[in-house]
């Protein structure tokens, strides 16, 4: 049985805020030949709840267990990541 963590698991994991550019590297670094890929495979992680769209090519992974529709963003973080 393999136990593996899938590799977008792992980088929402260690992103709790990321851009749509910084997903899109990481898929281009895993093997993925077109940037429309990124954007595909980020669009299906907002549809299954994994991640929120904060605004245009901003978005935050949604913890493990947590209700998307009820979970907020941590206000600290987003400030840092809005800061010029």
């Amino acid at each position: 049985m393999n136990t593996a963590m899938p590799t977008t698991a792992i980088f929402l994991a260690a992103h709790p805020m990321f851009t749509s550019d910084e997903f899109a590297q990481f898929v281009v670094g895993r093997g993925a030949t077109r940037r429309r890929s990124a954007h595909d495979l980020l669009r299906y992680h907002e549809e299954q709840g994994h991640v929120v769209r904060v605004c245009r090519g901003l978005y935050a992974s949604v913890p493990l267990g947590a209700d998307p529709s009820t979970w907020t963003v941590d206000p600290l973080l987003l400030a840092s990541r809005l800061a010029p």
